[in-house]
Formats: C-alpha cells, sequence, structure tokens
C-alpha cells in the first residue's frame, strides 16, 4: 500500500477523533475546575491552535492530492508505485499534524492533573489581566474544597511570596495590591468558610 493512502487514512482517523476529543477534555476540565480561567486558557494554548491549523492543512491537502491523483497522467508500469513532490508535500504536513498532535496530547495530560497545572502557571509570566494567577487562585479554591492539604499548602506559599514581593517592591511607599489579589483572598475566605459550616452540619 502506497504511504500516501496511509496517509490519507490517518488524516482521516484523526477527523473523526479532533471533535469528540476537544469536547470533552472541554468538559472533564469544567467538572475538575469549574473554571472559565482555565478553561480560556486551555482554549488559547498554542499545540491546540496548532492542531486545529495543522488538521485543517491536513484535509486540504488530502483533499487536493486526491484531486491531483485523478488528473495524473503516470508513467508508472502497474503495481509500482511512484512518488512525486505532491505526495513528499502531502507526508510533511501530515507529519506537522502528528507533531502538533503529540504535544496537545501532553498539554492534555498537565490540565488533567492540578499539580502539573500549577507548576505549569507558575512558570508562565503573568499578563495584565492576571489570568495566571486568577486560574491558580482558582485551582486554590479547588484543594479548599476537596481539603487537599498538599496542594493547598503549595498554593498558599506561592501566594504568600506573591504577596511579599509587591510589599518589598513598595518600599516605604503605600502598598497596592492588584485587585485580583483581594479577589482571591476574599474568595478563599468564603471557601473555607462554606466547607467549615458544612463539617460543623455534620
Amino acid at each position: 500500500m502506497p504511504f500516501t493512502d496511509i496517509v490519507t487514512y490517518f488524516v482521516i482517523a484523526i477527523l473523526g477523533l479532533a471533535y469528540p476529543i476537544s469536547l470533552q477534555v472541554l468538559t472533564r476540565l469544567d467538572e475538575k475546575y469549574g473554571s472559565v480561567n482555565i478553561l480560556k486558557r486551555f482554549e488559547q494554548e498554542f499545540w491546540g491552535k496548532a492542531f486545529t491549523c495543522s488538521l485543517y492543512a491536513s484535509i486540504t491537502a488530502v483533499f487536493l492530492h486526491i484531486l491531483w491523483k485523478i488528473t495524473l497522467k503516470s508513467d508508472c508500469k502497474s503495481g509500482e508505485a511512484c512518488y512525486f513532490y505532491p505526495d513528499y508535500i502531502l507526508l510533511f504536513i501530515v507529519s506537522l499534524l502528528i507533531f502538533a498532535f503529540l504535544f496537545y496530547i501532553k498539554k492534555i495530560f498537565i490540565y488533567y492533573s492540578p499539580y502539573r497545572m500549577v507548576d505549569y502557571l507558575k512558570s508562565l509570566k503573568d499578563d495584565d489581566q492576571q489570568s495566571g494567577f486568577n486560574s491558580l487562585a482558582d485551582i486554590f479554591y479547588l484543594s479548599i474544597r476537596l481539603q487537599d492539604a498538599t496542594l493547598n499548602q503549595t498554593l498558599h506559599t506561592y501566594f504568600y511570596q506573591r504577596f511579599r514581593d509587591i510589599r518589598i517592591a513598595a518600599g516605604t511607599n503605600e502598598v497596592i495590591y492588584p485587585a485580583a489579589f483581594y479577589q482571591m483572598g476574599y474568595n478563599a475566605l468564603i471557601e473555607a468558610g462554606e466547607q467549615n459550616s458544612k463539617k460543623g452540619k455534620i
């Protein structure tokens, strides 16, 4: 079987899996974290976009390749496999698809684990909207709900360092924290209060 046929079948298989996988991932992330911030961040991930773009490019390449094969007047003997530049172009584009798919799956595994997610978010530079901080805050609330002491302590230490850095940077001036910091403290107190009230009822 020519490798171009294998490539075509592979693209068709990925196309059939792409939408169910993406839908399942978004649903599971929503159930796990209940965080709009994390869902938005996942949808904006580079490898997710790269996978989508390479999938569309592969579908287009397969379609054009089929048209090219139909119109091709080949001098190949019967039963002999002949390859031309369009064949190798198709192989290259699908190779990019495989590469993007593997990194996309790797990113999914990171998002599925709160501990890996915390390490990943801490390694990123935050933007003006404090989206990384807000995502970590949502995981902090989750650790309170789940009573995960290890995860809670990890994030507590991280937030303490962030608050301390701002205090040190302010020096003798008035300390003004970003609005996201105040919101995180307030929400954490509300979450902890709700958990304590549930324990009291039990």
